[in-house]
């Protein structure tokens, strides 16, 4: 702890600047290149890469799919506002007609019960 506490008390701000920069360039340039290390950075690079791309291509798809989705939905909401609009009759004939079905459904089965009591 008190070593990094001598270091930063020591850091010299006059380093800053172009000369420093001009400094470690010259240092980076006499250094050896290395194929090796070029190829696994340029690797690693890549497969970043691929990495961010799946993942922003699995949230366009996703935010895609749930935009055409509530499209659908608002298209059908409007098909059904625009049939009770044009022909409101139509509502009153559907439920009367469900209500005919129910009514008929209601009087098979009884039919069906008074057969099976007379058995």
């Amino acid at each position: 702890m008190s070593n990094s506490r001598s270091q930063a008390a020591n850091f010299d701000l006059g380093h800053i600047g172009w000369r420093y920069y001009n400094q470690i360039k010259k240092k980076a340039v006499e250094q050896e290149f290395s194929w090796s290390g070029l190829a696994f950075s340029l690797s690693i690079a890549f497969f970043i890469v691929i990495a961010y791309a799946q993942g922003l291509s699995l949230l366009y798809h996703s935010l895609e799919s749930t935009r055409e989705h509530q499209q659908l939905l608002n298209q059908k909401i409007y098909f059904l506002e625009q049939n009770d609009l044009i022909n409101p009759q139509l509502k009153n004939n559907s439920f009367n007609t469900l209500l005919a079905i129910k009514t008929t459904n209601t009087a098979a089965l009884n039919c069906q019960k008074k057969i099976t009591s007379w058995s």
